[in-house]
This record gives C-alpha cells, sequence and structure tokens, in this order.
C-alpha cells in the first residue's frame, strides 16, 4: 500500500509497524532479502527512498505497534487519513473508537480465507451508512501446520496475487476518502475467484 500510495501521489507517510521482515514474508512484501532483520517499516522506507520516489525525510518510521488509546488518537490527530492493515481485532477496534470519539475516519484492510477474500471497512462508515456484516470466515482453509525454519512463525499460504489486489483496492479507498470523493461509504468486500481447476484466479 505505500508503494502504491508514493506512486499515486501521497509525500508524507508515516510508517508504523514493529513487526520484523522474515525470509517468509519476501514472497508477498515489496521488500527483498536485503531487508530481512530489519523492522518493516525500515525496509520498505529504504526501498521507497532507493527508488527515487519520494525523500527520506518525507517518510517516518514508528517501530512500534498501536496498542493504547492515546497513541490512537494522537496518530488520527496527526495525520490525513490513517490505513489500518495490521489484520488484528485489538487495533482496529481501538483505531475505530478513537476515531468515532474524534469525527473522523480510519481506513481498515484485511485479507481473510488465506488470500479468498479481502474486506476493506470505513470505520466508522460514512454518512451513517451501515457496515459490511461480519465475513464469514472458512475454517477449513486455514492450515497453520507449516512453520517457517528458525522462526517458528506459521508460513501464510495467502498468494502474493491476493495481496497486490487487496493493497491496489485499498489505496484506491484511501485516495477517495482524501480527496473527499469515497468510493463506498463502508468500504468493500471482495471474494477473489476460483478457477473451475479449483485453482485461485
Amino acid at each position: 500500500m505505500a508503494d502504491t500510495l508514493v506512486r499515486s501521489g501521497v509525500r508524507h507517510l508515516t510508517l508504523v509497524d514493529g513487526d520484523v521482515v522474515m525470509p517468509g514474508n519476501l514472497v508477498r512484501h515489496l521488500v527483498g532479502p536485503e531487508a530481512v532483520g530489519l523492522t518493516k517499516g525500515k525496509a520498505v522506507k529504504g526501498h521507497l527512498v532507493a527508488r527515487a520516489d519520494i525523500q527520506g525525510s518525507d517518510i517516518e518510521v514508528v517501530d512500534d505497534n498501536i496498542s493504547s488509546g492515546d497513541a490512537a488518537v494522537e496518530l488520527l490527530q496527526n495525520h490525513d487519513l490513517v490505513v489500518n492493515a495490521t489484520a488484528d481485532f485489538a487495533t482496529t477496534a481501538l483505531l475505530h473508537v478513537a476515531a468515532k470519539s474524534l469525527g473522523t475516519r480510519v481506513l481498515s484492510a484485511a485479507l481473510q480465507n488465506d488470500g479468498a477474500t479481502y474486506r476493506i471497512d470505513v470505520l466508522p462508515p460514512l454518512d451513517g451508512a451501515t457496515p459490511h456484516p461480519p465475513s464469514a470466515l472458512d475454517a477449513e482453509r486455514s492450515t497453520a501446520d507449516v512453520f517457517e525454519a528458525g522462526c517458528g512463525s506459521p508460513i501464510s499460504p495467502t498468494p502474493p496475487y491476493a495481496v497486490i489486489e487487496a493493497a491496489a483496492a485499498t489505496v484506491r479507498h484511501a485516495l477517495g476518502l482524501l480527496t473527499n470523493s469515497p468510493l463506498h461509504p463502508a468500504g468493500e468486500v471482495r471474494t477473489i475467484a476460483s478457477s473451475p481447476q479449483g485453482g485461485e484466479l
């Protein structure tokens, strides 16, 4: 999302992420093996600056996660838009409550069902629109029995194309909100089609 936002003309970003780039992340990540061991924010900043699309001084990196109401309020007050891509219920709820109390919005994006579904929520929805109902989660799709060697983290079966498609859709919604021309008052939920042979398209 950061990459596409910069390509679309956004020139000031704050990347908030306490996670570290692991080898298993690389198939679905913007950065390459040279970034393994860096925090994801620093790795993405380095990639964007090296490509000369944005100045280093225009990207702030926070190597932490949003874990308090005060941090959520501060983030929302100091930015035109906060895009939440944590897929973490507690973080999403914290940002949603803070946005509601401030009279602003947060855009929340998540891949679900091993990449078969993505959802993008405008929280709270614009103009009193009805929020999207909770997604149906397919318990049979998710298998956490394959782990990355050396770190014990489960390897996600989410395919790279699902990450790219969800990121592009999220950026479309973000740009709509930033330019006061939202695509939908509540966001979007989409199931990615499967081919007749059972493979993902």
